[in-house]
C-alpha cells in the first residue's frame, strides 16, 4: 500500500481548511519552502519543524507535521532518518528564490543538495540528491561530501542590485544580485548564470579561459568523472572520456584532494 497516496488527500484537506478566508500574499510565499523546492515529500520548514510538501491545484503548499525539541539538541531531519533527531547542530539549509536565466544545469545557491535543470524556455525543474551527498559542479553528479565548506558556508554575497561574484565551486558559474519587495523590506537574492564553454568569470565578465588544457593520458585510463590532484595546488584534473583535463580553481582558492572541492586558501 502506498502510504503517500493515502496521506496526500489528508494533507490537501488540511491545507484547504487553513486557506479558508485567508489570502496568501507575497510575504507568506517567501516563507513557504515548498514553493521554492517544488518536490513532494517531507521537508524541514526550519530547525524545529517538520513539514510536508504537496501540490494542491497547481500550488505548492507546506503543511507543518510535528515540532522538535531544538532546545534539547533534537533538530529536524528530512533525509535519512526523517523526523526529530539528535544532531550536534541544526543542518536545515536556508532556502530562497531561484529563477532560470539560461538553459543548463545550475546549483541551488542555498541548498548544496539541490540543483536545477533549466530548459530553453527557462522552465525550472528542481532536483535533489538523495544519496546523502551534495551536488558537485565539477563532476555534474551527487558526489560532493556534505561536510564540504560549500555546504556549511554561504556561497554568495548580495547587498545591492547588480552585485556580481564568481561561484566558488566552478569559475564558469557566477551570480548577479537582484531584489524583491516583501512588505517594506528589500529582499536580495542571486540569479545564477554560466559563461560559455571555454570561458570563466573574472568578477566582471566572461573571458577566455586560457588556463584550460588537455593532459596526455597515463598508461592506465583514468576513472570517468573522477577528480585528481594536479601538480599545482591551485588546480585539479578531471577525467572526461578517458582523458585528463586540467582546470584552475577560482582565484584565491586551492584544490582539496580529500573533499574533492576548491576551497579558500588560508
Amino acid at each position: 500500500m502506498n502510504w503517500v497516496k493515502l496521506l496526500l488527500p489528508l494533507l490537501g484537506s488540511l491545507v484547504g481548511c487553513q486557506g479558508n478566508g485567508h489570502a496568501i500574499d507575497s510575504a507568506e510565499l517567501v516563507t513557504n519552502p515548498c514553493q521554492e523546492i517544488r518536490l513532494a515529500g517531507f521537508v524541514c520548514v526550519d530547525c524545529a519543524t517538520l513539514g510536508f510538501c504537496s501540490n494542491v491545484d497547481g500550488q505548492w503548499q507546506t503543511v507543518s507535521m510535528t515540532s522538535c525539541q531544538s532546545e534539547r539538541g533534537f533538530f529536524c531531519s528530512d533525509e535519512g532518518s526523517i523526523g526529530c533527531t539528535w544532531q550536534p547542530k541544526c543542518q536545515v539549509p536556508v532556502r530562497g528564490k531561484f529563477y532560470c536565466q539560461q538553459p543548463g544545469i545550475f546549483p541551488d545557491p542555498y541548498d548544496c543538495r539541490s540543483y536545477h535543470e533549466c530548459s530553453e524556455q527557462n522552465v525550472d525543474t528542481s532536483r535533489q540528491c538523495t544519496n546523502g551527498a551534495a551536488y558537485s559542479l565539477l563532476t555534474n553528479s551527487c558526489s560532493l561530501p556534505r561536510e564540504s565548506e560549500l555546504c556549511s558556508e554561504k556561497q554568495y554575497s548580495c547587498s545591492y542590485v547588480g552585485q556580481t561574484g564568481v561561484w566558488a565551486a566552478h569559475n564558469s558559474y557566477y551570480y548577479i544580485c537582484q531584489k524583491d519587495k516583501v512588505g517594506a523590506q528589500d529582499v536580495f537574492y542571486p540569479l545564477m548564470m554560466k559563461c560559455s564553454d571555454g570561458y570563466s568569470f573574472n568578477g566582471h565578465s566572461c573571458v577566455p579561459d586560457t588556463k584550460f588544457k588537455q593532459i596526455e593520458p597515463a598508461e592506465a585510463s583514468c576513472e570517468e568523472s573522477k577528480l585528481y590532484a594536479a601538480e599545482s595546488k591551485h588546480g585539479y584534473l578531471l577525467c572526461i572520456n578517458g582523458e585528463l583535463m586540467s582546470y584552475e580553481c577560482p582565484e584565491g582558492s586551492i584544490f582539496d584532494g580529500i573533499s574533492a572541492v576548491c576551497k579558500p586558501e588560508q
